[in-house]
C-alpha cells in the first residue's frame, strides 16, 4: 500500500481540486499526506534587475506560503491523517520531484493547467516535467472535471480503473498502483479493474481479405487468452487482498488511442462479462512497446492524456527510472500530528 502522497499546490483553486483524492487514498490506506508550496519569488523579475530588497521579498513570499498552506488545513476534515507541510524555493518541477526523491513517497496526486490546456501542459509546463521525470506514479486530475467521489459513493455504483496493456511487462507495471488506488476509491463498494487489449486489425486488400480476417481472429483470440490469464494470475495473487473484481476486454480498433478513450467512455465490457460502466479513472504505464521518448513525443498514452476529462494514473517501470536534478534549496518543514 501507499505510505506517502505528495501534494503539490501553487496557491490555486484548480490545485486544490487534487486535494480530495490525494485525502480520500491517505484516509483509506493509513499513509501520511505532505502539502507542498514551491516559492518563485525571483521569477517575477529580469535575471539583470533583481532589486536589492529580493531576500526580504522571498522571505515574505515563504511566511504567505506557509500561511496558505496553514488555512488549506484548517478548511479541511484531515482528523487522523498524518501531515506534514512544507515551503520551499526554486524551480517547481525540479523541487517536486526532488521532495518525493528524498521522503521517499509512494505517489505525487497533482492538477493539470487549465487555462493552458492539458496538450500545451504536455508540451511544456511543470506538470509535464513531474509526470516524465517522477520516479513514483503520478494521478493527475483535470481541472474542472474533479472526481467527483460523494457522487460516485451515493450513487452505490462500483468506482472503475480502466488499465489498457499491449502484452508488455512494461505496460502492466500499471497494474499494482491502479490496483491500490482503486481499492482507496472504492469506498464500501468493491471497485473494478478494467483491462482492456486494443488489437490492431491488418487491413485486408481484396485478393487476400479471407487471409486477413483469419489472421485478424487469429491476433484477437492470443489478445483474450492473454488477458484471461492475467486476470486468473492478479486474482490469485497478492491482487486478492484488494477484493476487486477484475474484467477484461480485447477489441479490434484501428486508432488505439480514440478505442481507449471510448471504452473508458462506455465502459463496454466483452459479452458474458457485464454491462457498460463508465470508468472513473485512467491508468497507464509511459513505457509499454514504444518507449518513453516515443510516448512524450505523441504515443498512445501521451493521446489519451491529451484528449481525456478524466483522472489519469501515470506510471514509469522501474528501469526507465530517471533521477531528478538535486540542487540547493532551501526548505521549511512543519510537522503536525
Amino acid at each position: 500500500m501507499f505510505q506517502r502522497i505528495l501534494v503539490p499546490l501553487d496557491g490555486s483553486a484548480r490545485a486544490e481540486q487534487a486535494f480530495p483524492i490525494a485525502e480520500r487514498i491517505a484516509r483509506a490506506t493509513g499513509c501520511s499526506l505532505t502539502l507542498l508550496r514551491i516559492v518563485e519569488t525571483l521569477k517575477r523579475f529580469d535575471e539583470h534587475l533583481v532589486p536589492e530588497n529580493s531576500g526580504e521579498l522571498l522571505e515574505s513570499d515563504i511566511v504567505r506560503a506557509k500561511a496558505y498552506l496553514q488555512h488549506t488545513l484548517a478548511k479541511s476534515d484531515l482528523e487522523g491523517i498524518g501531515i506534514t507541510t512544507e515551503v520551499c524555493t526554486g524551480k517547481v518541477a525540479r523541487q517536486i520531484l526532488q521532495c518525493a526523491a528524498e521522503r521517499q513517497d509512494d505517489l505525487i496526486v497533482m492538477c493539470s493547467h487549465g487555462t493552458t490546456g492539458l496538450r500545451r501542459w504536455l508540451l511544456g509546463s511543470v506538470a509535464q516535467k513531474v509526470v516524465h521525470n517522477s520516479t513514483v506514479p503520478v494521478l493527475i486530475v483535470r481541472e474542472n472535471h474533479p472526481l467527483t467521489l460523494e457522487q460516485q459513493e451515493a450513487s452505490g455504483e462500483p468506482f472503475q480503473i480502466l488499465v489498457p496493456l499491449d502484452g508488455s511487462r512494461l505496460a502492466e507495471a500499471a497494474l499494482l498502483p491502479a490496483a491500490q488506488v482503486c481499492f482507496a476509491l472504492s469506498a464500501s463498494h468493491t471497485g473494478i479493474l478494467h483491462l482492456v487489449r486494443v488489437v490492431e486489425p491488418i487491413v485486408a486488400m481484396r485478393d487476400i481479405a479471407g487471409a486477413i480476417a483469419t489472421l485478424n481472429e487469429e491476433d484477437m483470440r492470443l489478445a483474450a487468452n492473454y488477458l484471461r490469464d492475467l486476470t486468473q494470475r492478479l486474482s490469485e495473487g497478492d491482487f486478492a487482498s484488494f477484493h476487486l473484481t477484475i474484467k477484461s476486454t480485447a477489441i479490434l480498433g484501428t486508432d488505439i488511442a480514440s478505442s481507449i478513450l471510448e471504452m473508458a467512455r462506455d465502459g463496454t465490457y466483452v459479452e458474458g462479462q457485464g454491462g457498460t460502466r463508465a470508468s472513473g479513472m485512467i491508468a497507464m504505464s509511459t513505457h509499454g512497446r514504444n518507449g518513453l521518448a516515443y510516448w512524450i513525443m505523441g504515443s498512445i498514452a501521451e493521446r489519451v492524456l491529451s484528449a481525456t476529462t478524466l483522472p489519469m494514473l501515470v506510471v514509469r517501470p522501474e528501469k526507465e527510472h530517471v533521477q531528478p536534478d538535486h540542487q540547493s534549496a532551501t526548505r521549511h518543514t512543519a510537522d503536525m500530528a
